[in-house]
């Protein structure tokens, strides 16, 4: 993975907008309803390769393939995984943890409105899910399927580069992480969860090779991954710029809705202090001379993962750098 102390090389974590006439895609690409290499190279790489192509334009180094082979469905998960099951949900259980919060508990209101929409954050645009009627269980030994379904979208993401035509610097692919998959798979098997999240996290150890053997950077969105990287002893920086908010949703939630502020403020935890509990560097930077050093000091650091708090405050939109005009070649 490249590293730079004069610019951000990614603005995005994994999942992008679908290319428009593309919304029905991402799912039946998740669920492994498409595999025959000559639809994927007709249907599939053409839209991939635009992708490429615009985070390129946009000035985006390290790019990623629009994270559109993932989905929270018993399709996917049995795809990749043995043990995997479904069930009706009984009455009065949570079809998935995202439904029984206490966040949920502090601002009924707010989620009855969502649920009442079908949408997960009540934003404008943002279109309904059908109800989940099912619960996703593990009801035998999780374990990986092997590398045939990470291996296509692997696959497909090279042919997109190369079809793109673009200068492309670095490129990532999302795996799920471990403790993203304990939200909405239930274990019915193992004696106690810590063998579950075990379970999982070796079964997705397959695929976490597949993306590094393919040349590409591993990104896992999972708090876990501090503690993968101290186990494995791997020199992972990580920064978080901390504004005690969801931000993006709390700037929504003022711009559109006539400053109406609900379940978007966080108390946060002592990032440093979490970083050293897993036994790996923390620090914290108040200003850009601060926070250079603090990357010079992680960079130098090279056999234990640096965590880096940057205290903030309200944050601007990012959609007009995101969307700016193109500043390669010139």
């Amino acid at each position: 993975m490249q590293r730079s102390t004069l610019r951000i090389r990614t603005s995005h974590v994994g999942r992008l907008p679908p290319p428009k006439g593309w919304e029905d895609m991402p799912a039946r690409l998740a669920g492994a309803e498409i595999t025959d290499p000559a639809v994927i190279a007709a249907q599939v790489t053409p839209a991939i390769a635009e992708t490429v192509k615009r985070q390129v334009e946009v000035g985006i180094d390290c790019i990623g393939d629009g994270e559109f082979w993932t989905a929270r469905s018993l399709a996917h998960y049995t795809a990749h995984f043995t043990g995997i099951e479904a069930r009706p949900v009984a009455p009065g259980e949570p079809p998935t943890t995202r439904h029984s919060t206490r966040e949920r508990d502090e601002f009924p209101d707010f989620y009855a409105d969502c649920d009442m929409a079908g949408t997960l954050f009540l934003v404008p645009g943002e279109k309904p899910m059908p109800p989940v009627t099912v619960r996703v269980v593990a009801r035998g030994p999780v374990k990986s399927k092997g590398p045939e379904a990470i291996n296509r979208q692997l696959d497909a993401f090279k042919a997109a580069i190369d079809r793109s035509g673009a200068n492309v610097d670095e490129a990532f692919v999302a795996v799920l992480a471990p403790g993203w998959l304990d939200h909405f798979i239930f274990n019915e098997y193992y004696k106690t969860e810590d063998e579950f999240l075990f379970a999982l996290a070796d079964a997705l150890r397959e695929e976490y090779r597949a993306v590094v053997a393919a040349g590409f950077v591993l990104q896992i969105a999972n708090p876990l991954q501090v503690t993968h990287a101290m186990h494995h002893r791997i020199a992972l920086v990580t920064i978080v710029f901390s504004d005690d908010a969801f931000g993006n949703v709390r700037r929504i939630q003022a711009e559109n809705f006539g400053n109406r502020l609900i379940a978007s403020d966080l108390t946060n935890p002592d990032f440093v202090r979490y970083a050293e509990s897993f036994g790996a560097r923390g620090e914290r930077a108040r200003s850009p001379d601060e926070l250079r050093a603090a990357l010079r000091r992680a960079f130098a650091a090279r056999d234990v993962p640096t965590l880096i708090e940057v205290p903030v405050g309200e944050m601007p939109s990012p959609w007009e750098f995101i969307f700016m005009d193109k500043i390669r070649g010139k």
